[in-house]
């Protein structure tokens, strides 16, 4: 049977749209497999649109909140992500000459009458892909279905009625079923909320149903709110959530959920917690349960389709992306389409930041100083500006943030952490000096406008390099000044 394409994606996700699209644009033979009815992931947090679009609109009240807020803005979401790019939908797709078919695959295995040909594994050429009554053929295939949220494993959490961060993601306010569009309304109008999952989700979400009036609890099962990230951001981005009125329980992993009296019981660490309202911010895993992987010789996990650094999966035929969009997944699935296309010999990074829309905003790239300091021991230097110091900050009256970076003595930057109003557009540049290979001392030499957090903060490297500085640090060990200062 002759091949018809170079690739047949099983998607479902807007990577798998990305990529048909792009793989298309370089001449490759490209179908796109979709179900009818598919619960698309903005690749978009909620948060971003809540800052520029949702509670920027006269029509939300935040001197006065009302329920009917959330309700807003999630319909002003929906319209967002209505005008989305022509080449991300499915008529932009059949028009660059991607063959979109909708309904739902899954892998065949091919009858063979060579013994060699049984092994899905060893010869690709012995499985195909059926939609329907079609049975498609191609050199490679990708994985890049819809994304469902993992629950946690909770008792008594099936009892209750809780909503996930996808439900309010997809929720269709303009919809036709009445009976479901009564009961999401029901579910938003609540006044208490318990936010549990994600923790940079988490953050976002609570800020925004804060902003809308509601009640809000937010429990983190770990000590730190946010482990991962430099301790002094943890910190602003911890108090910034309880001076918002947003109660925060730390160390508090959730054991039991109840539903007695039409209110939700939470039982986390040792507190009693009610709620008119749960909502779970999960993990997202690709959805693989009909597409008969078995037969393909591909092995998943609970958190995932199981892939190599090059994305291949247990079949060296089949690929398969894991991740929601984001702003670094284009890059990835450049990558990724090099190694389908051409030969598997780039290896795809994995996310190396965070981006979360909290307010202020936090982003991070690279290293922190705690994981430089681990690899490299004391060759590491660490450069601190606070946001209150600076003169615009105080005009506006804004003084919450930092802008730390992690360099080396030979001004190699290994990362920054940046927190801010300015946070998301900062860590572009570093980014992009980061990745073209530029040092710390680039960085200083940028124009003092708006980028003056981030040049004042490299600019510190400057000084530490002077003469002065060095004798300046002699003096204060030699004599102990520090002491007096």
């Amino acid at each position: 049977m002759q091949v018809e394409y170079d690739l047949v994606i099983a998607g479902g996700s807007y990577a798998a749209r990305y990529g048909a699209g792009l793989a298309r644009q370089q001449g490759a033979r490209v179908a796109l497999v979709e179900r009818s009815k598919v619960r698309m992931q903005p690749f978009f947090p909620l948060g971003a649109i809540s800052q520029r679009e949702g509670y920027a609109n006269e029509s939300i009240n935040l001197a006065s909140p009302t329920a009917q807020d959330l309700g807003t803005l999630l319909e002003q979401y929906q319209k967002f992500i209505e005008l989305l790019p022509e080449e991300l939908s499915l008529r932009g797709l059949s028009s660059l000459g991607v063959d979109v078919i909708v309904g739902q695959g899954e892998f065949q295995r091919l009858e063979s009458g060579s013994r060699r040909n049984q092994n899905p594994q060893k010869n690709s050429q012995t499985i195909g892909f059926r939609v329907g009554q079609r049975l498609l053929r191609s050199h490679h295939y990708l994985l890049a279905p819809e994304l469902i949220p993992v629950l946690p494993e909770i008792p008594g959490l099936p009892t209750v009625n809780y909503l996930t961060l996808a439900d309010l993601i997809a929720a269709d306010l303009r919809g036709n079923n009445s009976e479901s569009l009564e009961q999401l309304k029901k579910q938003l109008a609540a006044q208490s909320w318990l936010v549990m999952g994600n923790p940079y989700q988490g953050a976002e979400i609570s800020q925004i149903l804060q902003q809308s009036g509601k009640t809000v609890t937010l429990i983190s099962p770990k000590v730190q709110f946010l482990p991962q990230e430099e301790p002094i951001a943890n910190y602003l981005i911890q108090g910034q959530l309880e001076a918002q009125g947003i109660r925060l329980i730390t160390n508090s992993p959730v054991k039991l959920i109840r539903q007695i009296d039409g209110q939700q019981w939470v039982q986390a660490g040792d507190r009693a917690i009610e709620a008119e309202q749960i909502l779970l911010c999960s993990q997202q895993v690709p959805s693989t349960q009909n597409l008969n992987l078995e037969v393909a010789g591909v092995q998943t996990t609970k958190k995932g389709i199981v892939t190599n650094q090059y994305l291949q999966t247990t079949n060296t035929r089949i690929y398969a992306y894991n991740h929601p969009f984001t702003a670094e997944s284009a890059q990835q699935i450049r990558t990724l389409l090099k190694n389908i296309l051409i030969q598997p010999l780039f290896p795809v990074s994995s996310p190396s930041g965070k981006l979360t829309y909290t307010k202020p905003s936090l982003a991070r790239i690279g290293m922190t100083e705690r994981e430089a300091r681990q690899k490299y021991k004391k060759r590491v230097i660490t450069l601190r500006e606070y946001v209150k110091d600076q003169p615009l900050a105080q005009i506006r009256e804004d003084l919450t943030g930092f802008c730390q970076l992690v360099v080396q003595p030979n001004g190699v930057i290994l990362g920054a952490t940046i927190v801010g109003d300015q946070a998301t557009e900062l860590i572009s540049l570093v980014s992009l000096a980061m990745r073209s290979h530029l040092r710390v001392a680039d960085l200083a030499q940028l124009p003092e406008v708006n980028c003056s957090l981030l040049q004042r903060t490299a600019a510190q490297w400057l000084d530490r390099q002077s003469k002065f500085y060095h004798l300046w640090q002699e003096v204060k060990n030699k004599f102990r000044v520090g002491e007096f200062f």
